[in-house]
This record gives C-alpha cells, sequence and structure tokens, in this order.
C-alpha cells in the first residue's frame, strides 16, 4: 500500500475504451533546459505567472530585480505546471507568439509531443472539476506546501483520441465557455 488515506483510491472512471487512455508522461517530456545568464541576461526574460483558470500571465518585474534561483526555458506551445498549485488547475500552454519565458524551479515544463497531444487538450483535461478533484486528493507534503508529484501527475491515465478529436472537444468547450459568460446558457 503506497497511501493510508482513503480518499486518495478513489479513482478517475472514463467514459473511453482503454485503447485510447494513455499515460500523462508518454505524450510529454519534462523540460529542463537551463538560462545562462551569461547569454541571456535576466532584464531580457519573460516571467510568467499560471492562473486556476489555466490561463498565463506575464510577471511585471522591477528591471534592477535579479533572481538568486536557477531558471528554466519555457519555449512556445510547451505546456508549463505551477507545481504547489497543479492540484487546482495551474497548467498552461505558452503561447506561440511568446519567447524567452522562463520559470524557477517551482514550475515544471513539458515539451508535448503534438503528434499525440494538442496541447489546450491536456490543459483542458486539467481544469475539469473531477480532475482538480482527484490531483486534490493525492497531494503530499507539509500543511500548506502540499503538492501533487509529478511522477504521479504523469502516471495518470487520460483520454487520448486522434488529434482532430482533441481540437474539436477544445474549440467546442471554449465556444460554450464564451456563451456561459456571456449569459447565453445556464
Amino acid at each position: 500500500m503506497s497511501r493510508w488515506d482513503p480518499a486518495s483510491y478513489e479513482g478517475i472512471v472514463w467514459n473511453w475504451p482503454e485503447s485510447v487512455m494513455a499515460k500523462i508522461g508518454s505524450v510529454v517530456r519534462l523540460r529542463k533546459e537551463k538560462v545562462d545568464p551569461k547569454i541571456t541576461p535576466f532584464s531580457a526574460l519573460h516571467l510568467i505567472t499560471i492562473h486556476f483558470d489555466g490561463s498565463v500571465s506575464e510577471r511585471k518585474i522591477e528591471s534592477s530585480r535579479q533572481y538568486t534561483m536557477d531558471m528554466y526555458w519555457a519555449r512556445p506551445r510547451d505546456i508549463v505546471v505551477a507545481k504547489i498549485d497543479l492540484k487546482n488547475g495551474a497548467v498552461s500552454v505558452i503561447p506561440d507568439d511568446w519567447c524567452n519565458v522562463a520559470v524557477t524551479n517551482h514550475f515544471a515544463v513539458y515539451e508535448p509531443d503534438e503528434k499525440l497531444i494538442f496541447p489546450e487538450y491536456l490543459r483542458l483535461i486539467v481544469q475539469v472539476s473531477f480532475f482538480k478533484a482527484y490531483l486534490n486528493r493525492n497531494k503530499v507534503g507539509a500543511e500548506g506546501r502540499k503538492e501533487v508529484k509529478l511522477d504521479f501527475f504523469e502516471s495518470i491515465k487520460i483520454p487520448l483520441p486522434p488529434l482532430d478529436v482533441q481540437r474539436a472537444i477544445v474549440q467546442k468547450w471554449g465556444m460554450r465557455r464564451r456563451r456561459l459568460s456571456q449569459g447565453l446558457e445556464t
């Protein structure tokens, strides 16, 4: 037995055939590409914040400020996870037109295999309430700093239909969210 708490045993029941299920770690690769401060000055970096709704924004940092932590590159189309807030849905995709994005080791950067997964599809899956609840039930660590371990996250099986189906799901969900925000649906 790897866990003692009963709530952690409740898994996710997907209504997809096993033939389309795949572990997250089989379609993404952890990127740990260190920024060399001798080549790229801190002032040239774009630091980000990942929000619980899966959106990403640039942090406003004073130009004179320097980080004491190591920085790591996040490339366009990479999937970035805020480790401490993964359980809350803090996963996003770096936009195509953003460059020099860097994060600290409080984030995990994944390079998606775009032959197998549409990055926004994974972001959307993490946003689903039952998926966040599952992550929340499986967090570990000291009170106040509990997080979902990356090896656990990577081991979770998700439905992985063909890319055109993944894109259609993301598009449909985006249209529904816009209609809900405009009060056109309940």
